[in-house]
């Protein structure tokens, strides 16, 4: 998986499974909350599962990072939880997640204007937040 000028990936040598408890981790040690992780194994192509591929998700946020741009637009909600993917495929596992401070000005122009160097301070953590999980030792299952 090759990583667009909106997204940041990286692959890491961890499972699926474990990689989403990095994301965990990572995330809450940051001050970010996570609403949730989806195993989206169901939706994938049938021949992709019997070669093993796996496909992730894992929903995060920082409220005073969400706050600021629902009051300037409640359509940013659209783009909220920040939303990382997991696809482990061919014995590689790879982590990705879109840039707000790409994104968001692309959508919401007015709305982001105004938020100054906000959505970029997202992308720095967001990126922060899947370094540590990439980094983290591997914990046995």
């Amino acid at each position: 998986m090759n990583a667009p000028e909106f997204a940041y990936a990286v692959e890491c040598n961890k499972t699926a499974r474990q990689t989403i408890a990095a994301l965990w981790s990572a995330s809450l040690k940051a001050g970010w909350i996570v609403l949730g992780d989806y195993d989206m194994g169901g939706l994938i192509p049938e021949e992709e599962a019997k070669r093993g591929v796996e496909v992730k998700s894992i929903d995060m946020c920082k409220p005073v990072h969400a706050k600021p741009f629902i009051q300037q637009d409640p359509m940013t909600a659209l783009c909220m939880p920040c939303n990382v993917l997991v696809r482990m495929a061919d014995g590689k596992t790879t982590i990705a997640a879109l840039k707000p401070g790409v994104m968001l000005p692309k959508l919401f122009p007015e709305a982001v204007g105004a938020l100054g160097k906000l959505p970029f301070d997202i992308d720095a953590e967001m990126k922060a937040i899947i370094d540590q999980a990439v980094a983290a030792p591997t914990k046995a299952a």
